[in-house]
């Protein structure tokens, strides 16, 4: 069986996607008959929307025919987000895939602020959606929270299979959290990430720096202005370190306490969440879609309402002076991840999916 997966690039240093990230994984670990095979879809991070972006959307399709023809594929893993630009161009390609290349489509949704605030009837975009769901062979998100809003907003059935990662025994098995805090941004750099609300909570503690770092990993439109709010903090320690890939990746986050993701929306089930969890940090993160199915306030984390940027400074301030229970929260959110977050199953489920609508 020979599946055309989407993504964007899968090398690290030029995208720091989520959904690159869960494809990649995919490939890598895949010990089935299954086969799949990556397609490009979407620009790289930076990548400038000019006359060479204008022709390359054009070219898109028919290089997707060739592709589908030359390596005989059977089926389609779309993977898609509920944002403007992604249905826009995701519908084009699933129309094209469906109607002139007679393909079964298994639609994968990651997330997107029209996920939980559905658009209003009659406009463009629940057209849209509404059309992909009815006509996918096989529609799957990221959690049974998300299953129920597919269902009570737009009326679709679909599969729920959260995101996982490769489980990796790392070390230390226990952090140190009687020293100073080190604080962990790790992904896409975008305002919907709370970026700007990481760095006003920072403001606000200026009387407890000299418990903590900050360290920033990733790339993304807000990276310059993020960088001159956080580097405008006299007392603060942080550092800038670039994109984290492979080992490198996991020797940051070994290293780390607590990992930031004050979410403001467009979350699906963040792979970046996941894989800090299993290196032990303790997360600290918002109540957007899926998260609360992984993290559990004070349990194996802390949850804040989203856009609450006190509960945010409140609870960074308590990890700051109260850390008695954070090596438990650490060992908790390590548990969370290898019992129930592991890509063996993941990959099982995958695998079980296609066997339903391809011959």
């Amino acid at each position: 069986m020979n599946i055309l997966i989407t993504a964007p690039s899968l090398n690290e240093s030029e995208n720091v996607s989520g959904i690159s990230t869960i494809v990649r994984t995919i490939i890598n670990s895949n010990r089935s008959s299954v086969k799949f095979l990556h397609f490009r879809i979407g620009n790289k991070d930076g990548e400038p929307k000019g006359f060479k972006w204008a022709v390359s959307q054009v070219a898109l399709l028919p290089r997707m025919a060739r592709f589908i023809r030359r390596q005989r594929i059977n089926a389609v893993h779309l993977n898609t987000d509920f944002t403007k630009t992604s249905l826009l161009r995701d519908f084009v390609i699933f129309s094209f895939l469906k109607n002139v290349m007679h393909k079964p489509v298994l639609l994968h949704i990651h997330g997107g602020h029209m996920l939980m605030k559905p658009p209003a009837k009659g406009s463009l975009f629940k057209w849209v959606i509404d059309r992909m769901l009815k006509h996918s062979d096989k529609n799957v998100v990221l959690s049974a929270v998300e299953q129920e809003q597919l269902r009570k907003a737009y009326g679709a059935e679909s599969e729920a299979l959260p995101n996982a990662v490769e489980t990796k025994e790392l070390k230390p098995l226990s952090k140190n959290f009687t020293a100073g805090i080190k604080f962990i941004f790790l992904g896409r750099i975008v305002r919907s990430k709370g970026v700007y609300q990481i760095a006003e909570a920072f403001k606000q503690l200026n009387a407890y720096h000299d418990r903590c770092s900050f360290t920033v990993y990733g790339s993304g439109p807000e990276l310059a202005p993020l960088l001159q709010e956080l580097e405008a903090i006299p007392t603060l320690r942080f550092e800038y370190k670039g994109i984290a890939r492979g080992e490198e990746k996991w020797k940051a986050l070994e290293q780390a306490n607590v990992f930031l993701l004050p979410s403001l929306y467009g979350e699906g089930l963040p792979i970046a969440m996941l894989e800090a969890m299993q290196a032990g940090c303790v997360p600290v993160v918002s109540d957007d879609a899926s998260i609360t199915t992984v993290v559990n306030n004070g349990v194996n984390g802390f949850v804040i309402k989203k856009g609450d940027q006190g509960a945010l400074v409140e609870t960074m301030k308590n990890i700051l002076t109260q850390r008695s229970g954070l090596e438990q929260l650490s060992q908790a959110a390590k548990s969370t991840i290898i019992e129930h977050y592991g890509i063996s199953q993941y990959m099982r489920n995958l695998a079980s999916y296609y066997s339903t609508f391809v011959n």
